[in-house]
Order: C-alpha cells, then structure tokens, then sequence
C-alpha cells in the first residue's frame, strides 16, 4: 500500500504534481514551499477574521435600528391616540430602571432593589390572602 502511493506520488510528480502526496502545487505543477502554504493560510485566516467582523457589525446595526423602529412605531401610536402611557405603575422598563440605578448609590441602592423585592412579593402575597379568603374552597 505504502509503496503504491510512492509510486503514484512520484508518478504524479512528473505528470504535473497533481497526485503528489506533500504539499501544494500551483497549476504548472510547480511546488508550493511550507512558507508559501503559511502565507496562504495567514491571508485566508485574516480575511475570514474580517468578513467574521463585518458580518457582526452588519448584525449589531440591523439590530439597534429595529429597536429604534419598534420604538418611533410605539410613540407614534401612542401620540395617535393622544395620551402618554406611563409605563412606571404598569412594568418599569430598563431605561427608567438605569436612570433609577444611576441615581442611588452604595447603601441607598440595595435598599431601594430590597424594597422593591419586598414590594413585589408582599403585592403578591396580599393577593393570594384576598384570593383564600374570599374563595376558601380553592
């Protein structure tokens, strides 16, 4: 087995290179060196890493833009109808959460994030109280 695929690189060889076991061989069956094969490697990799890159950013800005369109979309539906919804007492979303965040600080924040906790559970707690005491049977 081993003889036959010297023999067939070597075959190869003289007819081209093109069944030649090691390396890489350009079109007139001239042998590309180790360095060669490298170089090659390193400008397939570079640009690989490139085109990843770019295909990244593409993703980032399709992203931002559809949040950005969701929300002149939910502005303007809500300026149609002429009333400003405020979000706080219905589900405080991220951004006012952030601005909450970045005005408290240290102590002052744990607390507030516990007190909301608290809030929260004891809302939800009071419900199932008011939930077993007027439907005792469930």
């Amino acid at each position: 087995m081993d003889r036959e695929r010297i023999e067939r690189g070597e075959r190869g060889q003289r007819e081209g290179g093109r069944e030649n076991m090691k390396g890489e061989y350009r079109e007139g069956g001239q042998r590309v060196g180790k360095r060669g094969q490298r170089e090659r490697l390193q400008r397939v990799r570079k640009r690989e890493r490139r085109e990843k890159t770019e295909r990244e950013r593409v993703r980032e800005y399709t992203e931002r833009e559809e949040e950005r369109r969701t929300e002149r979309e939910w502005t303007e539906r809500e300026e149609e109808r002429g009333q400003r919804v405020d979000n706080e007492e219905e589900q405080p979303d991220e951004s006012s959460e952030r601005l909450i965040l970045s005005s408290y600080s240290g102590l002052s924040l744990v607390f507030w994030k516990i007190s909301r906790l608290v809030g929260i559970a004891a809302l939800k707690t009071g419900i199932n109280l008011f939930g077993s005491i007027c439907y005792p049977e469930m």
